[in-house]
């Protein structure tokens, strides 16, 4: 060991106005491949991504009531994991409105420009 501190990246999935079950069985998928989940409340919405995803890993229990479009903001992910967990919620009944990537641009904005974007986006594809 030469002193120097190592920083590790890891893979992580913010959850955003997901409800109960959905928190459940994203947790689930996520834990058999390593990922950390954070699942981020409504009293959260006014703090930016990059501190989202800083938030305490989920270990389990009840959260709060989901209100609003849902998101699953992935951070940090390989390629490998990217396509497993996107496979897994369009095959299972997990309810999720948007999916995301953790960029430099969208770190700087909190959930609710998240989402409006996203809305926006997807207006724009019909």
């Amino acid at each position: 060991v030469d002193g120097r501190m190592e920083i590790v990246m890891r893979e992580k999935a913010v959850l955003i106005n997901m409800n109960q079950k959905d928190v459940q069985e994203i947790y689930r998928c996520c834990s058999r491949m390593g990922i950390g989940v954070i699942v981020a409340d409504n009293s959260q919405d006014q703090l930016l991504l990059e501190k989202l995803a800083e938030c305490p890993f989920y270990k389990g229990g009840t959260v709060s009531e989901a209100s609003g479009k849902s998101v699953v903001l992935m951070c940090d992910f390989t390629e490998k994991h990217f396509d497993k967990l996107l496979d897994y919620i369009k095959h299972s009944d997990v309810h999720v409105d948007f999916k995301a990537v953790l960029t430099p641009t969208n770190m700087k904005w909190d959930s609710r420009k998240l989402i409006a974007h996203m809305e926006f986006e997807s207006l724009q594809k019909r």
